[in-house]
Parts: C-alpha cells; structure tokens; sequence
C-alpha cells in the first residue's frame, strides 16, 4: 500500500536516529533509541516497522515529530546533528509514547 506522502517519505526520510550517517560515532544511543520505538535496534526490523508506521499515519490524526539534523556546516563534533536524537531520547526516556508518531529523520549528509 502506497500514496503520495509514504512515496515521498521513504524517499526523503530515515527511520528516527539515522538522519547523520556515522558508523561508530553515537551508536549505542541510536541502538537505545530504536529498541523503545521499535522493540529492536536491528536494521531490518527498525526499517520495516518504521515503513509500516508512515503508511499507518495517513489514516490518524496524531501530532508527529521529525527530526532535522543540521549543524551549518559546523562538523559532527559540535553536536548540532544529534538534536533529534537526543530531543527523542528524552521524549521517548520512559519509553515509546501512544500520544505521538515519529516520522523520522530528514536524510542529510
């Protein structure tokens, strides 16, 4: 099942914690992140449980986060990239929230 926004989405978006691509750099924190929303930290079912929370969000009326990580040029080791991770870390503490949907990250390099 597609339409326009999910389409869009899986092209612009990044299941939440993945919008800065880093390899070591931070992981334990997105790991931690993706086992409360997801129930795992696992690739393939963070990606695939996240999918199918787009293509369900068309059919609610729940606030949605997204996530922008942009430091301006500044590099990673200022810490401006990790807002959205950290914001959700905090809002996600006690675990995944039935009040909000996480759309994700915005995909930045």
């Amino acid at each position: 099942m597609t339409n326009k926004f999910t389409d869009t989405g899986l092209e612009l978006l990044v299941p939440p914690g993945q919008g800065v691509f880093t390899v070591n750099t931070a992981k334990e924190h997105k790991e931690s992140l993706q086992a409360k929303l997801f129930g795992s930290s696992e690739k393939s079912v963070v990606k695939s449980k996240w999918q199918d929370g787009l293509y369900a969000l068309t059919k609610t009326n729940t606030p949605c986060l997204l996530g922008v990580c942009s430091d301006t040029g500044g590099g990673i080791q200022r810490g401006a990239n990790w807002g959205p991770l950290f914001i959700r870390s905090e809002i996600y503490k006690d675990g995944k929230r039935d009040d909000l949907e996480d759309l994700g990250d915005i995909k930045v390099i």
